[in-house]
């Protein structure tokens, strides 16, 4: 590739960016799992506090589905980050994070 080639690449590069900004290449991502789109073994976060027996996991706590119930209608999350237990939690209380 010769010089003024590269010039022309970089002006064209320039050009259909141009005007763009950070938010135009990023996605939201959602907030809630739809029904039926966490399933056994997927990473999950909490996304509000949660008291069970005697122990408060904290929103953002992380954790691992090991068992759905009823397609969805709850799922067992072992919690390992910051304090380890099993829970069992409604849907609207998790959002997927990894499969």
């Amino acid at each position: 590739m010769n010089r003024s080639t590269e010039t022309v690449d970089s002006n064209r590069r320039r050009h259909y960016f141009e005007g763009m900004t950070t938010s135009d290449f990023l996605v939201e991502p959602s907030r809630s799992p739809k029904p039926g789109s966490v399933r056994e073994n997927d990473r999950v976060r909490l996304v509000s506090d949660l008291s069970d027996d005697d122990r408060t996991y904290r929103a953002g706590s992380t954790g691992t589905v090991v068992h759905v119930y009823q397609d969805g209608a709850a799922y067992e999350v072992e919690i390992t980050t910051p304090v380890h237990g099993v829970v069992t939690v409604e849907e609207k209380a998790i959002e997927a994070i990894a499969r």
